[in-house]
């Protein structure tokens, strides 16, 4: 059974349009995580980043603005960051499952509570692990939102990418599932 967070059941929900920024497209965006600093939970929309994942009955999450949505779930999820050259694995926890979200929300009160640090200064935003060790950079894009340069790690064993050289070539569709959804020209 799904327990309210400590802090109650309040999510702040990205009301800002930021596809319109020059340096944001569609396809970034689906697939982008934003540190926030104004919600209570680590939100994914993609199912299949969770390594741990169990369902919850149809719980109703409010935000700003009266915006509501509905988590479907909670569980771990492991995303990826190259910061100054080096990557690292980080690993979110009770994560909340929200497939109707448009972004990807880093709760940053959560990774200071569990030890973690962030600093941020000119509309830069970096974490640190408990030893100081920076791990992940972001850019501000709006009031509490930074853009980070993270990607979710997806569960491994997808029987969509699992193939033998004696089976015909598969289409464009299943290798674009395969490699996160990446875009067609990228395949190419």
């Amino acid at each position: 059974m799904f327990s309210p967070s400590d802090e109650g059941q309040y999510f702040n929900f990205d009301q800002n349009d930021v596809s319109n920024s020059a340096s944001n497209d569609e396809q970034v965006l689906y697939y982008d995580w934003l540190a926030d600093s104004a919600t209570t939970s680590h939100i994914c929309n993609k199912r299949k980043a969770f390594m741990v994942y169990t369902p919850i009955e149809n719980l109703s999450i409010a935000g700003v603005g009266q915006l509501k949505m509905h988590a479907k779930g909670r569980g771990t999820v492991q995303l990826q960051s190259l910061y100054k050259g080096q990557v690292t694995i980080l690993q979110l926890h009770n994560v909340l499952y929200v497939p109707d979200n448009r972004h990807n929300l880093l709760l940053l009160g959560r990774w200071d509570r569990d030890g973690h640090y962030y600093t941020g200064q000119n509309s830069q935003l970096t974490l640190f692990t408990k030893e100081g060790r920076g791990v992940a950079r972001g850019t501000k894009i709006t009031n509490n939102l930074y853009k980070m340069q993270i990607k979710y790690i997806p569960k491994p064993q997808d029987p969509h990418c699992s193939f033998t050289a004696s089976k015909p070539p598969k289409s464009w569709e299943t290798w674009h599932k395969c490699f996160g959804h990446i875009g067609y020209g990228g395949l190419q």
